[in-house]
């Protein structure tokens, strides 16, 4: 990982985070949960003893805040292998260096809105579309100081009538520096849920 500890922590939260919310199933080696910073050995195992630095426990915590999110949100993994689970919002801001992508569970499930941010700056206003309006509540975000990140977090956002990325209402969030958020909407409306994906 590049630059400072700080840094290559981040950049391991939101890797791990993104690895999470992506379709497919997730492949943790041994002593990737606690950001083991040596090569695997049979002889000595995993070095628990790590968990004494915050970074360390920092991404433990994070690996267990994903595994809560990911068993609870049917979005998550109903559809981990077809088309119906995934939805592009954006995947072209190399300026930015921002992906955003929905995932989605049965049509009367709230979708998940999640945002990786590959860059060490904050972006204090960043707005995306998104699929129906309301509220969207910030369920994960790696940046989060329980995590070892710096507290850039944005709680629960109310969408606009804005239209972005092809879409008529979206959200502005405050991007946290190496990042990914999720961000769950409310049940969709009935016509947005009977729509065909």
């Amino acid at each position: 990982m590049p630059g400072d500890e700080w840094q290559k922590f981040a950049n391991l939260r939101a890797l791990l985070g993104h690895q999470w919310m992506h379709p497919g199933h997730q492949l943790l080696f041994m002593g990737g949960e606690i950001g083991q910073t040596t090569e695997w050995s049979h002889d000595l195992g995993v070095p628990w003893q790590l968990l004494q630095y915050d970074y360390h426990k920092g991404v433990q915590n994070w690996v267990k805040a994903l595994n809560r999110v990911y068993t609870s949100r049917a979005a998550c993994w109903q559809h981990a292998f077809s088309p119906e689970g995934f939805e592009w919002i954006s995947g072209d801001d190399i300026g930015n260096s921002v992906i955003t992508y929905l995932r989605k569970g049965s049509p009367d499930d709230p979708a998940l809105l999640v945002v990786c941010h590959f860059n060490v700056n904050t972006i204090d206003i960043y707005t995306i579309g998104v699929p129906y309006p309301g509220k969207w509540t910030e369920i994960l975000n790696s940046d989060a100081e329980q995590f070892g990140g710096s507290g850039v977090t944005n709680g629960t956002l109310t969408s606009t009538k804005e239209k972005t990325h092809g879409r008529e209402d979206s959200v502005t969030i405050r991007l946290a520096p190496l990042s990914m958020m999720v961000f769950e909407g409310e049940k969709p409306p009935k016509e947005a849920s009977s729509a065909k994906v």
